[in-house]
């Protein structure tokens, strides 16, 4: 390494401070020239080059009368140091990282400095690097998928692993240099390299040498309090001037921007994997020439020439960067020095950076982009108008869910914040009767407020300005918050608040709005009252307790609607139990949340159980990865005008769906590929991972991305419910006794008409003389059966006839409605799965008032009255087409029955004449049955319940109790929840199965 010859003079003056100099220097150098930068592949040089070349420019810096009169040797032994040491961290081997992390190294610590142990100060940036998103992984990775932990071994790191710990070093190398100048280099032997040659005379070269080289890291003034703690005069001390070094190794290291620091060359065989890095490579390429021969005496004039605009803001960034060190550094220098005698001539010889691309006009016109910086960027207050309308609608009460859920979220970061720090407990909290309070009140002048109070952590005036104040922009989604609220990339709180609407819900509501809030590291709060139109806003100091309250002024319509029925809900019977309920968003307990319009508290209508409360018998939890918590039920969780299904997401409801009015889109897709209802949901997300749309009234995809494990825990709980409440015993008749009933599963689609209730249906199963099981195309040719038979018993004067298949014969029993309609659209459907008109040419999941026509099958016999078959061959919307007619041939007649035989039908097992001579009289005209041929040389697809039948059951479930227990003894095993839920339900009546 070269020493620049005029600072190698005034070194020589002290014989003992050069020998230790050029001994260290021997020490270093060979270190740093074959280390190789193992976790810097990609960047710009750092080589002794660089080291020689910052060294020069320093010198070159100097003053001339400065260095005749003011610099000593002292100076230059700390400047020949501090820039040896500056970035010595970035060659930093593999081993030597990993020494640094052990716990006794990482006690290891610079008196005074503050500084966190590297253990702790590694595990806080992998959290933080965890939580990147895909903007800064880009950026730092080329790609956006999510870190991982590195391993500890060099062996196992990979070029990511290698850049990740790169961004570590890079951020912390400054204070690593202090300590290596103290320390040596971290290592996992016994002997660390270390500076070496200094006395104790001389040893207060090295600790400022130290603190010169951090410097270079931080704002010069920051350092002044240590240097004069530690060597009682930031001035000087002992012939050294601290303070200009630091401010020269700042100024000369910015200068290193030419060419030669990022060949050309080498990014046309090299391909970079970060952008970042490739930026700073293309930038430096753009540099032409650097020099002092302005006609400015005291100005650098830089010649750039960026061919591109990413490149030529990197360089105007650099020149600005220069620019501002020197002001600074010269502002300093006059604060330190500039009163005392020689001293005032520690400065530079520079002022101001001049450049080719000061003149911008100039400039564009030589290249072919525009030399201007484009972003996206809201424009004024008309923007957030804009945006209120088309966001959220003629719904204003949907502003009070924003507002709503960011107070609960707030109540729950209180409550992890004096979990973690419990001193915090101290400090009293807003005084009401629940954590979040939202009333609404009329003034003597007429004028309406809507007032929403909570218990929460409160807001910084930070917070108030950079968040609240800002669309778009979540607290809960800065660093901030993450550091405080997220371990390895988790949160520990669950937050409903996502968006970032912030004060723009507030606007939704009303014009107007006020705001008192105190953080909880805070002594005092804030106030303000602000409206769209604000052009600034005062903030206050006030004395009040933890926690915020919202005040909004509201219209009287708007008043009057909150307290008021749905609007345009008119299936709806009004009652006091639903007043308010267009914004009853709210279904947990805790926090608790208390709504009152005019003086009268407005009851919670949907009430769900939280993740730490002990789950009613109704109620089922799903597990997933992503999720902190899935529970689901079919119970009517909304009252007696309940939908038919919901999502809540961390006790705020998303959506909603009721009969009478046709399912959405979301809830009949799902039906048609599972076979179930869609349950209700309750959706536990701390990481904000559910993809909700905007308005957070649907999902923003097609699919809940629980689905797989959502499903399966509905089939195991399906097949529970069939354990617990199948029948003991085979039915004696066609009449669809009380045990047969039982079976109707409360999520089964083969339950619920759309719009109508069908009650005594149990069309999942199928029974035999020994056991009963899932009805599916699947199962049934799993287990071989050659035909299926149906008995549609009419539902207005219900049979009682004999159970008459073969033994291995599955049988399914149907209860009509009465109705004439319905018989008419069995026949129909009958004939159609005769002439194979409804086999479907997809998937055949799930089983509807046409799930004849589901299955695989050459032909079907059915018995049919003379009076219902006259009915289907007249004309009208639901009789038989000609066509079907055509197809229908009748094999016989019997005392005013007729067997009709469509397709092609092997000889019949059931005996269906046995079945008139012996029960004709007692058969309702209205009653059908039917004998239906499967083929079984045909591929079926295997639903997700029947997947899980035959995985679980394997077969029929036994009716002999004894029987079911000891061949499905392993099916209990899996399904033990689920079976407990359903006995609780049942009570002593499912004990016994």
């Amino acid at each position: 390494m070269q020493i620049p010859k005029r600072l190698a003079y005034i070194l020589e003056r002290d014989q003992q401070l050069d020998g230790a100099i050029k001994l260290s220097i021997s020490q270093f150098e060979p270190w740093i020239k074959h280390s190789n930068l193992p976790f810097f592949p990609e960047y710009t040089k750092h080589d002794i080059e660089h080291i020689e070349s910052v060294l020069c420019t320093a010198v070159a810096l100097i003053r001339n009368d400065a260095l005749d009169t003011t610099i000593t040797a002292g100076d230059a032994a700390v400047l020949i140091l501090g820039i040896l040491l500056h970035d010595c961290a970035m060659h930093l081997s593999e081993d030597g990282f990993f020494s640094l992390l052990e716990s006794e190294r990482s006690k290891k610590l610079v008196p005074g400095m503050g500084d966190k142990q590297w253990n702790f100060l590694w595990e806080d940036f992998i959290g933080e690097a965890s939580r990147f998103d895909g903007r800064k992984l880009t950026r730092l990775f080329g790609d956006a998928q999510p870190i991982r932990r590195p391993p500890t071994g060099s062996r196992d790191l990979t070029q990511r692993d290698r850049l990740l710990i790169g961004e570590f070093l890079r951020r912390h190398h400054p204070r690593l240099a202090q300590e290596i100048a103290l320390y040596g280099v971290p290592t996992k032997g016994r002997h660390p390299l270390v500076l070496q040659g200094f006395s104790s005379s001389t040893e207060h070269i090295v600790g400022l040498a130290g603190i010169v080289a951090r410097s270079h890291g931080s704002d010069v003034r920051a350092f002044l309090p240590y240097i004069q703690r530690e060597f009682n005069d930031f001035r000087q001390f002992r012939g050294v001037h601290a303070v200009f070094l630091m401010s020269l190794l700042r100024v000369s290291d910015y200068l290193q921007i030419e060419a030669d620091r990022a060949p050309s060359q080498v990014l046309q065989v090299k391909c970079l994997s970060s952008p970042v890095s490739e930026g700073e490579w293309k930038a430096h390429a753009a540099i032409r020439d650097v020099r002092n021969t302005h006609e400015d005496p005291e100005s650098l004039f830089i010649d750039a020439f960026p061919d591109d605009v990413h490149s030529f803001l990197k360089v105007e960034s650099w020149l600005r960067g220069i620019q501002r060190e020197l002001d600074a550094s010269w502002a300093v220098l006059g604060e330190v020095y500039g009163r005392y005698g020689d001293l005032n001539r520690l400065g530079f010889v520079l002022r101001r950076v001049r450049s080719s691309l000061d003149d911008t006009v100039a400039f564009s016109k030589k290249v072919a982009y525009l030399p201007k910086k484009a972003v996206f960027r809201a424009a004024d207050a008309d923007l957030l108008k804009l945006l209120i309308e088309p966001l959220y609608g003629n719904h204003p009460e949907v502003g009070l869910r924003e507002l709503i859920q960011n107070a609960l979220d707030a109540v729950r970061e209180l409550r992890q914040y004096q979990k973690d720090v419990p001193a915090s407990n101290k400090k009293s909290k807003t005084n009401q009767d629940a954590d979040v309070v939202v009333s609404v009140e009329k003034e003597a002048a007429g004028q309406a407020w809507v007032t929403i109070s909570d218990n929460g952590i409160g807001m910084t005036p930070q917070i108030i300005t950079e968040y609240f104040l800002t669309a778009g922009a979540s607290f809960r989604r800065s660093e901030d918050w993450k550091k405080t609220f997220e371990v390895e990339g988790k949160s520990k709180v669950l937050r409903a608040g996502r968006f970032g609407v912030g004060a723009l819900a507030s606007f939704l509501i009303g014009p107007e709005i006020e705001v008192a809030t105190r953080h909880i590291d805070e002594i005092e709060g804030i106030e303000f009252k602000a409206s769209v139109e604000s052009d600034s806003i005062e903030l206050r100091k006030v004395d009040r307790s933890v926690g915020t309250t919202i005040r909004i002024r509201i219209t009287q319509d708007l008043a009057r609607r909150l307290g008021s029925k749905p609007h345009g809900e008119t299936y709806y019977l009004y009652s006091v139990e639903n007043e308010g309920e267009n914004w009853d968003w709210y279904s947990l307990s805790d926090p608790s949340l208390k709504r009152i319009v005019f003086g009268k508290e407005l009851k919670v209508r949907c009430a769900a159980p939280s993740l730490e409360e002990k789950l009613g018998p109704e109620w089922r939890k799903t597990s997933h990865p992503d999720y902190a918590g899935i529970l689901w039920t079919y119970s009517k969780i909304w009252g007696p005008y309940a939908p038919q299904s919901s999502l809540i997401c961390n006790g705020i409801k998303i959506y909603e769906t009721r009969p009478p009015r046709p399912a959405e889109w979301r809830v009949d897709d799902w039906e048609k590929r599972f076979g179930f209802q869609l349950p209700h949901i309750s959706v536990f997300d701390p990481d904000g991972r559910l993809p909700l749309n905007l308005q957070r009234t649907d999902l923003a995809e097609k699919d809940f991305p629980f689905d797989d494990a959502l499903v399966s825990d509905i089939a195991k709980d399906f097949i529970a419910f069939a354990l617990v409440n199948g029948p003991t015993s085979p039915p004696k008749t066609f009449s669809t006794d009380a045990s047969i009933v039982k079976l109707a599963y409360p999520g089964s689609t083969r339950v619920t008409g759309r719009y109508y209730y069908v009650k005594d249906r149990s069309e999942d199963w199928y029974f035999t003389n020994e056991g009963f099981g899932y009805l599916a195309p699947s199962v049934l040719k799993a287990r071989g059966f050659a035909s299926l038979f149906v008995a549609r018993i009419d539902g207005g004067s219900p049979e009682s006839i004999g159970f008459l298949p073969q033994r291995l014969q599955p049988a399914v029993f149907l209860v009509g409605d009465g109705g004439l309609l319905d018989l008419d659209g069995h026949i129909r459907h009958l004939a159609e799965c005769g002439c194979n008109l409804t086999m479907p040419q997809e998937k055949d999941l799930h089983w509807t008032r046409a799930g004849f026509g589901l299955y695989p099958r050459t032909g079907l016999r059915f018995l049919v009255s003379d009076k219902a078959l006259s009915r289907g061959k007249k004309k009208g919307a639901w009789k038989l087409t000609l066509t079907l007619q055509s197809k229908m041939k009748e094999e016989w007649e019997a005392d005013g029955w007729h067997l009709i035989r469509m397709g092609d039908c092997p000889h019949e097992t059931f005996d269906f004449l046995h079945l008139i001579k012996r029960h004709g009289k007692k058969i309702g005209d209205n009653s059908v049955f039917t004998e239906i041929y499967l083929d079984q040389t045909k591929p079926v697809f295997a639903s997700p319940i029947a997947t899980k039948c035959l995985e679980i059951l394997r077969g029929e479930i036994p009716f002999d109790l004894k029987l079911r227990r000891k061949k499905l003894q392993h099916a209990y095993g899996q399904l033990k929840e689920f079976i407990n839920a359903h006995e609780t339900l049942l009570g002593s009546r499912g004990k016994s199965g």
